[in-house]
């Protein structure tokens, strides 16, 4: 028998949901919450759906922490989102409430053409993309909806689409990269036509603005089953289109993740490292191919990138050609240029130029003893 409630929901949560409950109304755990907490998993999100509309719901917010004390919300009223954060076991974790919603066709943004709010999670969950995380829990009595079979599918260790498996996937790539999260985390496996779909529309994963890529595959190389989501990378040949900077190098990828067996260890920083192959230069590309934040950029470069690397982007030679005269100061400029290049995570000899004629230029405007 599942347990589909998480054991250690935040008091704060609980008493918005008899709030809501007042009302006539009930919110539901959804998503990955259920399906983790049914598998026994521990607690990563927090995601919530119920009829309340956006502005019903920031209103039951109010005076939840105490008099004067405001909980900050983030609303998209467009798709019916509110986002706020709890503090759960000394961890601030992110709260998502979905108003139940049907949606049109999606747009080239990845976004559907319109948005319907219903007051039904039945008719909420078609839109939702595999069926175990169509799971609804009431977190204050334990009361489960499955509207999709989301509960057979878990039993027999699978995951399937909802609908049509390609039309849903051609929706949104990011469920492409999603499901093979759910692979790696749950150990679930997709069934045929999902796999099939899965392999489909593989290439569509390369129409996803870096952001959107990196936000996920950060998510996967970030947790205790990264090796298992690297390897489902390669098998379904996703990585090609979510990383294409390593096509060339899945040799190396792949050894990289045998010998680091079931966890790509370390911490975050030396897994991005590994899931590149072991090889901080190309991990420093992917990253920024991926527009990923400067701050990992630079803690790869600081703590894989030796001056050997560095030196081979720039040289005294690149001022001489920017006009720096030879002299005692060429040093000083060629260290400075190097210190940026980590700084900024640049691992491309056109961008190390870049570098260098801005020093260059810094240094005509500060004068000639500015670098000394």
């Amino acid at each position: 028998m599942f347990d589909p409630v998480p054991h250690e929901l935040p008091v704060e949560l609980l008493t918005f949901c008899e709030r809501v409950r007042a009302r006539g109304a009930r919110v539901w755990l959804v998503g990955g919450t259920v399906r983790d907490a049914c598998l026994g998993l521990p607690l990563r999100d927090l995601d919530l759906a119920s009829a309340c509309r956006p502005v019903e719901l920031v209103a039951l917010l109010e005076g939840l922490r105490g008099p004067g004390r405001a909980v900050p919300v983030a609303v998209d009223l467009e798709l019916g989102t509110c986002s706020w954060r709890v503090a759960c076991d000394g961890v601030e974790r992110d709260v998502v409430h979905t108003t139940f919603r049907v949606e049109s066709e999606y747009g080239v943004d990845r976004r559907p053409h319109a948005v319907a709010f219903v007051d039904d999670a039945e008719l909420d969950a078609p839109r939702r993309d595999f069926t175990v995380n169509a799971l609804y829990a009431d977190p204050l009595d334990g009361t489960i909806l499955d509207p999709v079979g989301g509960l057979d599918d878990l039993a027999a260790g699978r995951f399937r689409a909802i609908g049509e498996p390609v039309l849903r996937l051609d929706e949104d790539p990011l469920r492409i990269l999603r499901a093979i999260r759910l692979e790696a985390r749950t150990a679930l496996r997709p069934m045929p036509a999902t796999a099939a779909a899965l392999a489909r529309c593989a290439p569509s994963v390369a129409q996803l603005v870096p952001q959107r890529r990196f936000a996920e595959l950060d998510d996967l190389v970030d947790g205790r089953f990264a090796v298992a989501g690297a390897a489902r990378l390669l098998d379904t040949a996703v990585l090609a289109f979510a990383m294409p900077w390593l096509g060339p190098h899945f040799d190396t990828v792949r050894r990289a993740l045998d010998a680091a067996n079931a966890s790509l260890g370390g911490d975050h920083v030396a897994r991005w490292r590994t899931l590149c192959g072991g090889e901080a230069a190309l991990a420093l590309e992917v990253l920024a191919g991926l527009e990923a934040p400067r701050a990992l950029r630079r803690a790869v470069a600081a703590r894989y990138v030796r001056g050997p690397l560095r030196a081979e982007l720039v040289s005294g030679r690149d001022f001489l050609a920017f006009g720096v005269a030879p002299g005692p100061e060429l040093g000083a400029l060629v260290r400075e240029a190097q210190r940026r290049i980590a700084e900024r995570g640049v691992v491309d000899r056109d961008a190390a130029c870049v570098i260098v004629a801005e020093l260059a230029a810094e240094r005509v405007k500060r004068g000639p003893d500015a670098a000394r």
